[in-house]
């Protein structure tokens, strides 16, 4: 499971007679707006995220690296906040940057003949299938899904946000102003 960016909110607290109505709806419509923009991000990933085919011609099902993208809710006291995660185990391996490493076959369980030789079967440089038992990886140079699905939502989520903040402002000042039988 690897983070990939998280939104907090926060304010709202230890409001007393008329206002705790206001910041508690308040608190829910800005909740219900985090949420809605964590579903949007979701999307949003899943379109950044690679779609290619395996080079076998095989879909990448077995990794769902773009299916995998979650966005969790938690409601604070302050307000609430908003995870994108992606939940593949290859998460990490996708979005960041891996250091050249070895690759050896007998490392690996066998799907199709258990108990007998491993071996690596990968596509070559010219596209050709190529089987070893061990190879040394390049490393990677790391897929930011995440980053480049912020800088793609950002305006819109600071705009979803800054519109449902207008409204709540609207509301706290109707809280503010004195009520008709103290007026």
């Amino acid at each position: 499971m690897t983070d990939g960016l998280r939104i907090d909110l926060v304010g709202w607290r230890g409001t007393r007679g008329r206002f705790v109505a206001a910041t508690s709806a308040a608190k829910q419509q800005m909740a219900d707006a985090l949420e809605q923009q964590g579903a949007a991000l979701v999307h949003l990933a899943q379109a950044e995220s690679p779609h290619g085919r395996h080079p076998f011609g095989t879909e990448p099902g077995s990794v769902h690296f773009a299916a995998a993208w979650r966005s969790t809710f938690s409601a604070t006291e302050t307000g609430g906040t908003t995870t994108l995660e992606n939940v593949s185990p290859h998460a990490e391996y996708v979005l960041f940057p891996t250091r050249p490493h070895p690759i050896v076959a007998a490392d690996r369980p066998s799907a199709t003949d258990p108990g007998h030789e491993h071996v690596l079967r990968f596509a070559g440089r010219g596209g050709e299938v190529v089987f070893r038992h061990d190879v040394q990886h390049p490393g990677t140079p790391g897929n930011p899904v995440h980053e480049r699905t912020w800088q793609a939502a950002q305006a819109g989520v600071l705009a979803a946000l800054g519109k449902v903040a207008t409204t709540v402002d609207a509301q706290i000042a109707a809280a503010w102003s004195p009520a008709e039988s103290e007026a």
